[in-house]
């Protein structure tokens, strides 16, 4: 089955810090179900940045806001 996939660089997308009583999460395509990327970006809408280690911003593998979705180190929070 063929799935349209939107032309970006990025496989999931929300704000840090969700004001109001809304906030929109999105994720593209086939990545809606990798729990890591779901996890990545609900930890944006509630206010965590990227965990990242020395001048890589996704450096630190030690949570889900440390990875960038490449690599298969499993799901940690």
């Amino acid at each position: 089955r063929h799935v349209l996939q939107v032309k970006c660089p990025w496989a999931g997308l929300s704000p840090v810090g969700c004001g109001g009583r809304t906030c929109a999460l999105f994720i593209k395509g086939w990545y809606a179900t990798d729990l890591g990327i779901i996890f990545h970006e609900l930890g944006h809408a509630q206010g965590l940045s990227h965990s990242g280690f020395g001048r890589d911003e996704y450096g630190d593998r030690s949570d889900v806001m440390g990875d960038d979705g490449t690599n298969e180190r499993g799901y940690l929070c």
